[in-house]
C-alpha cells in the first residue's frame, strides 16, 4: 500500500511503502503503542499529522488526461 508523506518544513514530499513511511514515524518520536491506531486511520482514508511537521495520507495517482 503506497502512502504519501509530506514534509511541512522542507515543503517535500514523496511516495513509500506504508511500513517504511511507519517506520518513519516511529523514528521521529511516535510512541509504539500508537502505531496500530495511526496506520487504521491511514488505511480508512484519513491524513495523519505527526508534530505539525509530516502528513501522512494514502497515495492517489493522478488521472490521466
Amino acid at each position: 500500500m503506497q502512502v504519501e508523506i509530506y514534509n511541512n518544513k522542507s515543503l517535500c514530499s514523496e511516495t513509500k511503502h506504508l511500513s517504511q513511511a511507519l517506520l518513519i514515524l516511529l523514528s521521529k518520536g511516535l510512541p509504539l503503542d500508537q502505531l496500530p491506531q495511526v496506520k487504521e486511520s491511514i488505511l480508512a482514508g484519513n491524513e495523519f499529522e505527526f508534530k505539525n511537521s509530516y502528513i501522512i495520507r494514502l497515495y492517489k495517482k493522478p488521472l490521466k488526461p
